[in-house]
């Protein structure tokens, strides 16, 4: 049984913590902190996302599935309501983006009102 993390994961995860951390600073303390290893990773947000995932299947001191965890922990805990891509964290309420999120419970016409 492998430990790595499979490409189709690696590519979303990328692109939702991309969209949703924008901040250089905030996605290389979050990898830090979650034990990714190596320096920061050149590159736009998703680029970066993707290669700090890709150096963790590729080395073998780091269990790639755990750092992946630790990455995602905060969207995993959260009882969501639509999109995650910009919730807000503190007041578990998601901003109205009519066109550009899907509420996952009502679906593209919803009118995130709940």
């Amino acid at each position: 049984m492998t430990n790595k993390i499979p490409n189709s994961v690696i590519g979303a995860v990328s692109s939702v913590l991309a969209e949703y951390h924008y901040s250089h600073s905030t996605l290389n303390s979050l990898f830090m902190e979650s034990g990714a290893p190596g320096g920061v990773p050149e590159g736009n947000c998703e680029t970066k996302c993707y290669s700090w995932l890709r150096r963790c299947n590729d080395d073998s001191t780091v269990d790639p599935m755990q750092v992946l965890g630790q990455v995602i922990q905060k969207f995993m805990d959260l009882d969501v309501c639509c999109s995650p891509y910009r919730l807000n964290f503190e007041a578990h309420s998601c901003p109205p983006v009519p066109g550009k999120f899907t509420c996952v419970l009502c679906g593209p016409y919803c009118d995130f009102s709940h």
